[in-house]
Formats: C-alpha cells, structure tokens, sequence
C-alpha cells in the first residue's frame, strides 16, 4: 500500500497511515520511495492496532464510580480504552469529550434545577489511559458524560455513560485520587458485594436445590424472572467486574493493596462464568415448564371470563332485579354481589400477576373489565332502589 508522504526536513516525513482494515491488527513495514526512484532498501517497523470502541471501553475511579468524595478538592477518573476484543489499548491519541456537571436545587417553587457545567481536564497517558481531574464546587451527585470519537468521526457514549459520583463533607483531600483511601474502600465494598450478588443469584437459579418446588407455578416464575433480570443486567455486572478489574490492578501497582483482593478478584470473575453458564442451562431447563404453565394461565384465564359471563347473566335474573322484592331485601342483596365478586378479584390478581410475569398481562384486561361492568351495574340498581 502505498500513500503520499510530505517532506519536512532532511530527517523527517510525515504522512497519514492508510486504511489497514482489510488486513487487520499486525505488523507493517515503512519503507521510502522518491519519485521514481527505487524503493529504500532501509525499513522500519510500524504496528497496526485494533481500534477502540466505546461499547467495550470503560471510566473507573472515585471521580465516576459512587465513591463519596468531598466537593472543593481535585478528583480523579481514569478512561480506559479498549478495543473489540475487549483488550486494553495500549497507544493513545482517541478523542474523548467528557462533561461534567452538577444540578442545584431551582430558586422558585416549579422552576427547574439549575445546570452547573465543571470544567474537566484529560490528560493522554500514550498507553490507553486517559486520566481525567474535575473539581466540583457543592455537595450533592456529580453527572458525568463521556463521549468518544469513532473511526467514522461520530461522538459515541462510552460503555456506562452517564456516570455518576457523590460529593459530601468530612473526607481527606487525597480520598479523590486514582490511588487514593476512597479507592482502597471501594475495593473492599465491591468485591464483598459481588461476591454475595454471585453467590444470591446461585441460589435464586439453582432448580436442583431440594427446597425448590419447580411444580408449583410462583416458584417456577420466581427463578423465570431472577434468570431474566439477571441477563438484562448482564452488561452492566460486566462492567461493574471490569472497573474492579482496573482498579484492582492500579492499587496492586502501587503497592496500596494486598494480593488477597487480586485472588478474590479472580473467584469472583470465575463464580460469574459459573452464573453466566447456569442462567443459560437454566433458561433452557424450563423453557418447556414455562410454555406448558404459561398455556395453563391462559386457559385459566378464559374460564374465568366464561364463569363472570354466566354470573352476570345468573344475577339479572336475581330477585333485586325485580320491583316487588322490596328495597330493604334489594339492598341487602345487592351488597352480597360485592362479596361473590372478591372470588373473581382474587383469581383475576392471581392470573395476572402470572399473565404479566409470562409476557402477556393485557390478557386478564377482559376479566377485569368485565367485572368493573358488574360493580357499574350493581351500584346503578343500588341507587335506584334507593329512590323508590
């Protein structure tokens, strides 16, 4: 491949490295051409890289994690580039935009909060790190945005963006630092959580555990929806073990930590390939359970529409529906029909807790309508009565 070089010096060209995306990352030879002279017989080595995405990227540190800091000091956070391989990035110069601001409390009733924009360095370290320093005037969450430059020149937000940090009094100066006091309890506070996140959400999935009933129906949607709310927070617990990651290796490098936090580390990242698997093989488990439950719910729910229709026809027959019955009796009936009804409530609570959970709850919306249709009628022929 060959591109056009611009002459500077006697020692010196400059030119602008051609599209290597066909060839992928791997190493390049530079060699020179003058006009139409020979090709130098001299070469250099040049290294091509993947380049950064945003989606796989991360910011990490007590300027952008929830870590409590105190507002008037300089706080930290570290961007960290990666490529679509999930590996760090290793060489600099990715444009990244990072805003920071604060929302104070609006001066009149109604009016909205006041945006306060922070003003927030970013200083290329050349080896994928990106350090950036803020210092936020007031108490109260800081809202950061990071925006990243693509290779199609569009600012994309980096994978957790917004992020967020607290500022509140009574912390030292050095408790914003990438390596930091703030840092070291973060540590303590994260892997003691994750490692209880791991070990709960075992527990919640796992359908060979002796104590499940997977026969009955809330126990079977109770393991459905932790397996689902897992997965949809998948992404971000990646994150979250990510940023640890980091930070745990930041500490290890500067001597502020133990080896003890690298090994949990390393537990926590295996019980989460542990979960990951089991929430798959889970998922797959009881696909068949929750298609046949799910089918059950929905014939339940037709009965109950049939049994509501044939009580609504039984009742305008009812002895309140007819004048010489009397308005004492016809009241005392009529209040009886709210009674009868609370079966049916009961059931259209039950089925459409279980509708709703299984990913249809409008089907208990005819149940429910038609009920509200009878209390209408039973109050109207209250009121009626009560002017005779």
């Amino acid at each position: 491949m060959a591109v056009q070089g611009t002459y500077v010096s006697p020692t010196e060209v400059t030119c602008m490295t051609p599209n290597f995306d066909s060839f992928g990352p791997k190493e390049a030879v530079i060699q020179i051409q003058i006009g139409s002279e020979e090709i130098s017989t001299t070469w250099s080595n040049f290294n091509y890289f993947l380049n950064t995405r945003a989606v796989k990227s991360l910011a990490y540190g007590p300027g952008c994690m929830h870590q409590e800091v105190t507002a008037g000091n300089e706080i930290e956070f570290t961007i960290q580039a990666r490529n679509d391989l999930g590996e760090n990035r290793t060489s600099g110069r990715d444009i990244f935009e990072v805003t920071v601001c604060q929302f104070k409390p609006p001066a009149e009733e109604g009016a909205r909060p006041e945006r306060v924009e922070i003003e927030c360095s970013i200083d290329d370290c050349d080896n994928g790190k990106y350090i950036c320093k803020y210092t936020a005037p007031d108490d109260g969450e800081v809202e950061l945005r990071i925006l990243f430059q693509d290779d199609k020149g569009n600012m994309v937000p980096l994978r957790g963006s917004p992020y967020k940090s607290i500022m509140k009094p009574g912390f030292k100066e050095n408790d914003g630092k990438m390596v930091g006091e703030s840092m070291k309890k973060y540590i303590a506070y994260e892997v003691k959580r994750l490692q209880d996140l791991m070990q709960s959400t075992k527990s919640e999935i796992n359908t060979k555990d002796k104590d499940k009933d997977m026969t009955s129906v809330k126990q079977l949607l109770k393991v459905k929806e932790k397996v689902d709310t897992t997965q949809k927070e998948q992404e971000n617990i990646n994150l979250q073990i990510d940023q640890l990651d980091e930070s745990i290796k930041l500490m290890l490098e500067n001597k502020k930590i133990k080896d003890g936090d690298q090994k949990s580390f390393m537990q926590i990242n295996k019980n989460w390939g542990d979960v990951k698997k089991l929430i798959k093989d889970v998922k797959k488990e009881i696909q068949p359970l929750i298609d046949h439950e799910k089918e059950n719910n929905n014939k339940n729910i037709k009965s109950l529409e049939e049994d509501i229709t044939h009580f609504t026809q039984v009742m305008k027959k009812r002895e309140f529906f007819q004048y010489d019955c009397g308005v004492t009796i016809a009241i005392e009936k009529l209040g009886g029909v709210f009674d009868e009804l609370k079966v049916f409530e009961d059931k259209i609570d039950d089925y459409g807790d279980n509708a709703k959970k299984f990913g249809n709850p409008d089907l208990i919306n005819k149940a429910i309508k038609d009920v509200e249709g009878i209390k209408i009628t039973v109050k109207a022929m209250n009121e009626l009565w009560k002017h005779i």
